[in-house]
């Protein structure tokens, strides 16, 4: 528990809360017409609206998709300089309306993915905002603002962790040790790019070359869940941590390049940041720096 609420690097803190938000701002505004295609009849509500029969109409898609955009981009762009000087006085508290935008985006991602798929690549980032409105919300009732941020960031990385130790657990429970026999990823990859074809899509032209160069054989499978499964030594060590972020980072690039398959938040590296920040030795440095 120590470790969870010790005190961290604020200004790098703050500078991951901005970068969170401006990504945000930007993903919301790139995805605004899956967001507010309301023409889809597959509706089965899950999550903070598994209460909802029926989907959000246009307009009330649309004023919440605005609101999330604005709020997350005043959130972002408030006190900029953070960017280019280390000087944070006045410019700790992280603004309130990060807590209504929030929850605006929390609805908006459930909504789309109660359209007959969840998307999974919006999940993480989705945590993330949600911890920094709890930051928002808790460096108000808090004197200690050094300890709002290293509990924010090492919570946010423990949320990082924790999805790539469910996603090697939930391989070895479907797949056992045969997940990294020489087939399975080659099968993997194969079956995307013809399903791809078949369905009128887009598939990768890297593929098939990627596999015949014998690069999705079992050492690429076995390292890929070896990088899932003991992602909780990144907490421990900060060269560790740069190490296991670069990896992992490499896998995602290789995802995307292979099956188009974009897990935007680790590869922008704001999944990774935290689990940098708040690795072992981080409070350590920022106190000498202070000295």
């Amino acid at each position: 528990m120590r470790w969870l609420t010790q005190p961290i690097n604020e200004h790098a803190a703050l500078r991951w809360q901005r970068l969170l938000c401006l990504a945000t701002a930007v993903y919301l505004a790139v995805r605004a017409p899956a967001l507010l295609d309301d023409s889809r009849t597959n509706f089965d509500s899950v999550g903070v609206l598994w209460r909802l029969e029926h989907p959000l109409g246009g307009r009330a898609l649309g004023l919440l998709l605005s609101f999330s955009i604005v709020a997350m981009l005043y959130a972002g762009l408030r006190h900029v300089a953070l960017f280019t000087t280390s000087n944070v006085d006045g410019a700790t508290d992280i603004p309130w309306v990060v807590v209504p935008g929030s929850l605006a985006v929390l609805v908006l991602l459930t909504h789309r993915s109660s359209l007959g798929q969840i998307l999974w690549f919006d999940v993480l980032m989705m945590l993330h905002v949600l911890v920094l409105a709890g930051m928002a919300t808790l460096s108000r009732i808090s004197d200690d603002r050094r300890m709002v941020a290293g509990w924010g960031l090492r919570l946010a990385a423990i949320i990082t962790i924790t999805t790539y130790v469910v996603s090697a657990v939930t391989k070895l429970r479907i797949g056992g040790l045969e997940w990294v026999g020489d087939e399975a990823l080659q099968r993997h990859i194969t079956y995307t790019a013809i399903r791809a074809d078949a369905l009128g899509g887009r598939s990768s032209p890297v593929a098939q070359p990627f596999v015949n160069l014998g690069l999705a054989g079992a050492p690429a499978a076995a390292a890929a869940l070896a990088l899932e499964l003991f992602a909780p030594l990144a907490l421990f060590n900060k060269r560790t941590a740069w190490i296991w972020a670069a990896c992992t980072w490499l896998m995602h690039a290789t995802v995307a390049a292979t099956m188009f398959i974009v897990f935007h938040w680790p590869l922008l590296g704001l999944a990774f940041a935290p689990v940098i920040l708040a690795a072992g030795g981080n409070e350590h440095g920022a106190l000498r720096r202070s000295r």
